[in-house]
This record gives C-alpha cells, sequence and structure tokens, in this order.
C-alpha cells in the first residue's frame, strides 16, 4: 500500500471516528438532559425537570399530569418517565434539532429513552391564538394538558411495543393521547359536553389543521366514551376514520 493510500484510509478512520463521537454526545445530551435544568420534582413514577420556576409550582403541576394519566387505561406504575420543562424556545431547540424533530412543536417524546420535552413558548403561543376557544385540548395550549399527553404516548408504546407503535395511524396517537390527557378535565367541566365541543368543531374552528386534530380526539373520545370501545378495539385495524366519524355525527345529528 503506498503513502497516499494510508493517508486516505487514516483520513476515513479519523472521520469514522467524529461520526462515531459526534453520534456518542448527541444521544448522551438526549439520554441525559438533567444539567440543563436547575430543578426537579419526583412523585411516584415522574420525574420533571424545569429551569427558572418556582418548585411548588412544578409540584402541583406533577399533581395534576398523575391524576390525568393514572385514569387512562395504557397507564403503567412500574415504568419511570421523565419530562423536561424548557423556559425557552433556544433550550428546546437545542433537544429538537438533536432529535430531528421541528421546532414548531410545542413538545414530543423519545419513547426509547423516556425522555419528554416541552416548549413553554409554543404553548403559550398556542394559549394566545385559541383566545379560549378550544378548551381541553393541545390547541390551548394548557402545560398539564401537554405534559400529559406525551406522557401517553409513552404508556401506548409500552403497552403495544415500539414498532407497533410506529405503525398507529396519526389520528389514533394523536386522537388517544388528548382523550387520555383531557378525560379527567372534562368529566370536571359541565359545559365541555362532546356534543358542544362537537358544535365547536363545525361552526367555530376555521383552522383546517386544528379542525382536523381536533375532529381526531373527538372521534376517539366518542368511541371509547359512548360505543365503550377499549383501546385495543380503538386501535384495531378495522376501525378507520371515515366510519368512525360517520357515526360520531349520526350520534351528534340525533341530539340536536
Amino acid at each position: 500500500m503506498n503513502r497516499i493510500a494510508r493517508r486516505i484510509l487514516k483520513v476515513f478512520a479519523w472521520v469514522g471516528l467524529a461520526i462515531v463521537l459526534l453520534f456518542a454526545l448527541q444521544v448522551s445530551i438526549l439520554a441525559f438532559p438533567s444539567p440543563w435544568f436547575d430543578g426537579s420534582v419526583r412523585k411516584e413514577n415522574l420525574s420533571l425537570y424545569y429551569k427558572g420556576a418556582a418548585r411548588a409550582e412544578m409540584q402541583a403541576l406533577v399533581e395534576d399530569v398523575l391524576r390525568r394519566v393514572q385514569t387512562a387505561e395504557v397507564y403503567r406504575e412500574d415504568v419511570h418517565l421523565r419530562v423536561f420543562i424548557c423556559p425557552s424556545q433556544d433550550l428546546f431547540d437545542v433537544f429538537a434539532r438533536l432529535s430531528r424533530v421541528p421546532t414548531s412543536v410545542p413538545g414530543f417524546n423519545l419513547s426509547l429513552l423516556n425522555n419528554s420535552f416541552v416548549s413553554m413558548p409554543r404553548l403559550e403561543q398556542r394559549r394566545a391564538a385559541n383566545r379560549g376557544l378550544v378548551t381541553h385540548s393541545a390547541i390551548d395550549g394548557g402545560l398539564a394538558h401537554g405534559v400529559a399527553h406525551e406522557l401517553i404516548h409513552d404508556y401506548v408504546r409500552e403497552r403495544i411495543g415500539y414498532r407497533e407503535h410506529l405503525r398507529i395511524p396519526r389520528w389514533k396517537s394523536e386522537g388517544y393521547a388528548e382523550y387520555a390527557a383531557n378525560r379527567t378535565a372534562v368529566r370536571l367541566d359541565s359545559r365541555a359536553t362532546l356534543a358542544r365541543r362537537i358544535e365547536i368543531l363545525q361552526d367555530e374552528l376555521t383552522d383546517a389543521r386544528a379542525r382536523d386534530y381536533y375532529e381526531a380526539v373527538l372521534i376517539v373520545e366518542f368511541l371509547a366514551e359512548q360505543q365503550g370501545y377499549s383501546f385495543a378495539e380503538i386501535m384495531a385495524g378495522d376501525v378507520t376514520r371515515q366510519t368512525a366519524r360517520r357515526q360520531l355525527m349520526a350520534w351528534y345529528a340525533d341530539r340536536r
């Protein structure tokens, strides 16, 4: 082997090593993000990390989140999950970019690491844009709801496995996470009936993406609460959005 070939191989070896080290650094940051936060609260199987917030406020948040997720059929008390509340968009963007997630989302979860990240600025933007129209939904930008939503994704993955989780249609994945995250709050709010929220969907929610998202939530809630479907039955392949939507709207028409 001549000198030029040896030099080329050496360069490739160093480049390969650099790539491996960068990947290891990326995984390490996503797996152990706690150094970027200055406080933490743990209750039962949930740890919440925060920065620049009052501890009492975060303790109340953890309790609210647990009240929500513990009523979900997919809840697992033996699974320890971690949530990282990012007070600035710059901090959230670091984790989002390392995870190859759009920075425009209000939160995301890394199921294989049991870590979720939530952006407070994005949630505040949603709250301002919604102006109280849609309640008990990610559209409204509530912090407890947003955290619970991400945790439900983790519990679903624990229930059915990572590969099967990736195969779930988006309307079921997001709809179920929304339903399970807001179920407790909805039951405590006499104004948030299913029929009233269908009215909001039809008459007041004008944004097409928001309508599509909100409709998925209401379909899943209808299947669970009115049809008595279990989690497994909702996720079954023969349950389609089109059929379930027709059933939802027929149920609504009967009550008008």
